[in-house]
């Protein structure tokens, strides 16, 4: 039960921050990730609980993407055993639930 909870609590939140780090390196290759712009990965209140965010500092490719394999993880304080990761790859962007 815990972990569909934490999917539900993060899965929208996790989704929305990759996608704006995603835009923001198509129109700024090169650039570093400036993390106090994304509104959509900040720390918040959630359904269930509280929603944290880690989204590792990383420079956007020269073609203008995510660096293959990055991938941000969302925690929701339902559970300290299950978080969420949303991972990018030139096919796209994959959400999943992870054991601690």
């Amino acid at each position: 039960m815990k972990k569909s909870q934490v999917f539900q609590d993060t899965i929208q939140y996790g989704k929305n921050c990759i996608n704006d780090l995603v835009a923001f390196c198509m129109e700024n290759p090169g650039k570093p990730l400036r993390l106090d712009i994304f509104e959509d990965c900040q720390n918040r209140t959630s359904i269930y609980g509280n929603i944290t965010f880690t989204v590792p500092r990383v420079n956007c490719t020269q073609s203008g993407t995510l660096p293959d394999g990055y991938h941000i993880e969302v925690r929701s304080t339902v559970s300290d055993k299950f978080y969420l990761i949303c991972e990018y790859n030139p096919s796209g962007i994959r959400c999943y639930t992870e054991v601690q």
